[in-house]
């Protein structure tokens, strides 16, 4: 690391961060040590300790311990009932807490707030040279995993290298520790096609993958102790699943609503009266015939200013007769309900074992609602003649399970019971020639088009006999990426959705370079509110 002098470290790294060269803060900034607050929670877990600035939370940083000491003096009041004291952390490491949070990451007292650029930067990238000597800048992103049965495994064995190779060129490839077994090992998630085995790093660019594989600060902070009580009434034990079997579904309900979705009463279905859309084989009458339309919504509020969010989580259309041969009651007039507690539950199993499902799945591809939570109240399977309605008081479903079809295992949603059959939704995309496909397949040939059955992730239902049905022990014991890292990526994936479906959703404000004045003058006279910060989910 380059050598910088003493007095200009500020204006040095000002220059740095207003520079296009990468180098500047990635060689001589990144790995240098500063000061950070931290704390410990009741339950004598470490936590980052932040102040409150306006409507954001900021890091304070400092790159003297004298500095940083006269910081906590300052904040920190003589009845303070946390005991507060100074980390010394690797800057890349703060830059990636600061990131992943939305937070600020400021040096206040030298008037510099780092931009989100900056962060993203300094906490995510690296300079990387091949075996050939070529230097490519690469982010860098670790997946946080729960190790399941295999207790070698740790979070920073697996890691997302993104290396920009060019002006429109960019690769994506996993990096993975091979020492491990990954071939034919039911306990780990399957390894995309092009995953590279750690063994065939340069050692430059084994740098870095350790760099990441042992940071000073973990990737998340403050995993479920216990469970919710209710969440063991929402998600019980069936004839097809013991309890060893629930602990992973139910983990991840239960930090739904401690994440995502903490106040039930929040949850609404809004109905809407529409009429269907004229198709060319349609005559007049059909297409004016009146349908309504079911969203179902959470009301989020925001903490600091108390604004209200509706965030769209799934719609429905049904016609008139189709909501009324329901044999559960809805609402029908237009406008905003309560939810029903029992479709709430439903609901709130579905997300869960959609996400457990997703959770083996390491490309993260699959936290997207649109396709988890497809017939959620009515499926139409394709070799069926009659549809299927789902059942909200029936607590035995929905639940993950393994289609039997050949040598393959293809993972489906089991959402109940048709004439003997079960009903299922399949979790990947797939081509199955038709030599391959079971002969007790109900209605086997309407399923099978010029020689194939597709199935799809994002639509579709199939009827499927229950001995074609599996429950592959690894599948729901086995290793898969935190329960807490899918539960935020899907959080993300809904909050981005439905700001791009807004009409007039205001453009996101980008903290200024240079405010270190104003939050050194906030701070004086005012009592500082440090805020236990969990770190949720990588960027």
């Amino acid at each position: 690391m380059n050598t910088v002098g003493k007095v200009s470290n500020a204006s040095v790294l000002k220059r740095a961060i207003r520079s296009d060269n990468p180098k500047l803060l990635l060689q001589d900034w990144a790995l240098r040590p500063f000061y950070a607050l931290f704390t410990l929670d009741e339950h004598g877990q470490e936590r980052g300790a932040c102040v409150r600035w306006g409507r954001d939370l900021a890091v304070l940083v400092t790159l003297e311990k004298t500095e940083a000491e006269s910081l906590i003096e300052s904040l920190v009041s003589s009845d303070s009932r946390q005991e507060i004291y100074l980390k010394s952390v690797p800057l890349w490491e703060l830059a990636r807490f600061a990131y992943s949070q939305h937070m600020i990451l400021a040096w206040a007292k030298e008037d510099l707030v780092f931009p989100r650029e900056a962060l993203e930067l300094v906490g995510y990238k690296a300079l990387v040279c091949d075996a050939d000597g070529a230097e490519t800048l690469v982010k860098v992103q670790v997946v946080p995993l729960d190790s399941g049965g295999e207790s070698s495994l740790v979070s920073g064995d697996l890691q997302w290298w993104t290396r920009d190779s060019g002006a429109e060129s960019t690769e994506r490839v996993l990096i993975y520790n091979d020492s491990l077994r990954w071939k034919d090992n039911s306990v780990l998630p399957a390894l995309p096609d092009n995953a590279r085995p750690l063994s065939f790093l340069s050692p430059e660019e084994r740098v870095v993958y350790d760099r990441w594989a042992r940071p000073s600060l973990p990737l998340e902070f403050g995993d479920v102790e216990t469970i919710d009580a209710d969440v063991d009434v929402q998600l019980p034990p069936n004839e097809w699943l013991g309890e060893d079997c629930l602990e992973g579904p139910r983990k991840i309900c239960h930090l739904m609503g401690q994440l995502v979705f903490p106040n039930a009463r929040n949850f609404k279905l809004e109905v809407k009266h529409d009429k269907l859309a004229l198709d060319d084989d349609q005559s007049d009458a059909e297409s004016s015939r009146k349908v309504i339309r079911l969203t179902f919504l959470y009301l989020e509020q925001n903490s600091l200013d108390d604004r209200i969010t509706p965030l769209s989580i799934a719609q429905e259309t049904l016609t008139l007769d189709e909501l009324n041969a329901l044999p559960f009651r809805l609402p029908t007039a237009p406008g905003m309900h309560p939810m029903p507690e029992n479709l709430l539950g439903m609901l709130r199993c579905r997300l869960a074992w959609g996400l457990f499902s997703a959770s083996r799945q390491l490309d993260g591809g699959a936290s997207l609602l649109d396709g988890l939570l497809r017939s959620l109240l009515v499926a139409f399977p394709d070799n069926a003649d009659e549809r299927f309605t789902c059942d909200p008081d029936d607590r035995t479903f929905p639940f993950l399970a393994a289609f039997r079809c050949d040598h393959k295992r293809v993972p489906v949603m089991v959402l109940g019971n048709q004439d003997g059959n079960l009903v299922c939704n399949p979790l990947v995309d797939l081509d199955v020639p038709e030599a391959q496909v079971p002969e007790t397949l109900p209605l086997r040939d309407d399923l099978i088009v010029d020689g194939t059955m597709t199935l799809w992730a994002l639509s579709g239902s199939v009827l499927i006999p229950e001995q074609l049905i599996e429950y592959p022990q690894g599948w729901y014991k086995g290793a898969r990426v935190s329960a807490r890292h899918v539960v935020l990526n899907m959080s993300s994936n809904l909050h981005l959705i439905n700001y791009v479906m807004a009409d007039d959703t205001p453009e996101p404000e980008e903290p200024k370079e240079s405010g270190g004045k104003d939050l050194l003058k906030w701070m004086g006279g005012i009592a500082v509110i440090f805020v236990f910060v969990v770190m949720l989910m990588e960027a």
